[in-house]
């Protein structure tokens, strides 16, 4: 092992036998799954996933620990947010954290909606609403899509 890897001539088997029964004997720790993040901070795994999404778009920290504290009153939606990560602006993103952090959720949502309506750049996602409105409205109307063959009661 006094040399390293990517330099100079291919390992020997020797030396590779060597390496590998030391990483053996000195396991590096393994990070936490997801699943075990969860658990340790009694949240679901899809709120950790979101989170995840939201923190790479600008979502500090200090949000996050007072959202899973529940310090903002009346619920948010880690899906609500999560859509505000994915299509809002910076600043868009920013006006409404601020609203949630003084006035709470149902403001924040009403502030998103405010700006979804008056922005251009929302339109794709103003389709996708109407779609999942449609959709809900149909099945309201004519109750659950069938089930697919595979699924179904084979006759007996």
């Amino acid at each position: 092992m006094a040399r390293l890897t990517i330099y100079w001539r291919a390992m020997t088997d020797a030396e590779r036998m060597r390496r590998y029964r030391a990483h053996k004997r000195d396991p590096q720790p393994r990070p936490p799954t997801m699943r075990e993040q969860a658990q340790r901070a009694k949240v679901s795994e899809r709120t950790l996933y979101y989170s995840q999404v939201a923190q790479t778009l600008g979502w500090g920290t200090k949000f996050w620990r007072n959202y899973v504290t529940d310090k903002y009153g009346d619920p948010v939606g880690i899906q609500f947010l999560a859509e505000l990560a994915q299509y809002g602006t910076p600043r868009a993103q920013d006006l409404v954290r601020v609203a949630i952090e003084r006035q709470g959720g149902n403001a924040a949502r009403t502030l998103w909606r405010k700006l979804i309506r008056r922005g251009q750049r929302y339109a794709e996602l103003r389709r996708r609403r109407a779609a999942a409105a449609e959709y809900r409205r149909h099945y309201e109307k004519h109750g659950p899509r069938p089930r697919p063959w595979w699924l179904r009661d084979r006759p007996g």
